[in-house]
């Protein structure tokens, strides 16, 4: 059993490592930004490869870009879906909304708008996104330069 404490003190010293690196607020700014827009492309799946594979190629924080992310959770899914295919759809078409789609069992209605609903949906989380991340990432940097005055006092 003993290997097995060694085993988990060793992952608890490298996750420990991974979480701390990268924090100058240049990094933070960057992972936040990233991980939220990540986040918040109808992507599910592939946000967590997305966001470890660019933190390791850009030199971020893994975990911060992770959290990020986690902008889409069930909780906030839905309205960040709603938003990003009414931000498409305005980018589309001019009106800000999306197109009533009866959702009583029959996915025909559905199915016919489903085209343009997935390019509103993309186009409209280019444009939330980033916007999403750049607030996420300046509060990183408010928090990550209060965090370093108290340590430095």
């Amino acid at each position: 059993m003993s290997w097995l404490r060694d085993k988990w003190r060793r992952f608890r010293a490298w996750l420990a490592g991974q979480l701390v690196e990268h924090l100058e607020p240049r990094r933070v700014f960057w992972a936040l930004l990233l991980g939220v827009t990540i986040g918040t492309s109808p992507f599910w799946g592939l946000h967590f490869v997305a966001c470890v594979f660019l933190a390791r190629v850009l030199q971020l924080n893994k975990g911060l870009m992770v959290l990020g992310s986690g902008v889409a959770n069930p909780i906030t899914a839905p309205p960040l879906l709603a938003l990003s295919a009414a931000v498409g759809s305005f980018l589309r078409s001019g009106h800000f909304g999306m197109p009533p789609i009866d959702f009583s069992g029959d996915y025909r209605p559905l199915l016919a708008h489903g085209g343009w609903l997935v390019f509103d949906l993309i186009a409209g989380s280019l444009v939330v996104g980033p916007i999403l991340g750049a607030v996420a990432g300046g509060l990183g940097v408010v928090w990550v330069k209060r965090v370093r005055g108290v340590r430095g006092a």
